[in-house]
């Protein structure tokens, strides 16, 4: 194995790592966010509860604010993910047309 094939392997295995969290969190993610919108209430730590009844266009706004958010994670994880699977193939096929 040479010196610029071990950079290359991590390079792939870092993506595929980062893919494998990021669509984790957004699994998790979109369950809450489920679980919110069942529930109607948002709840808030530190003040009071963000509730549907009580500001309907703020709860809202929130929820379509951490829709977009699980959205944009779960684009990023596609693309480490594609990523990662053209670094894995690419030198396979690079590969195959040498040994033709």
């Amino acid at each position: 194995m040479t010196s610029s094939a071990k950079p290359a392997r991590a390079q792939w295995l870092t993506f595929l790592v980062v893919a494998v969290l990021l669509g984790a969190m957004v699994w998790v993610g979109g369950a809450d966010l489920i679980e919110v919108i069942e529930r109607g209430v948002i709840r808030n730590r530190r003040g009071p509860d963000l509730t549907v009844a009580r500001s309907p266009v703020l709860f809202w706004g929130a929820v379509v604010f951490f829709g977009a958010g699980l959205t944009l994670c779960l684009g990023l994880a596609a693309a480490c993910l594609s990523i990662a699977v053209n670094a894995i193939i690419r030198p396979r096929a690079a590969r195959a047309e040498a040994n033709d």
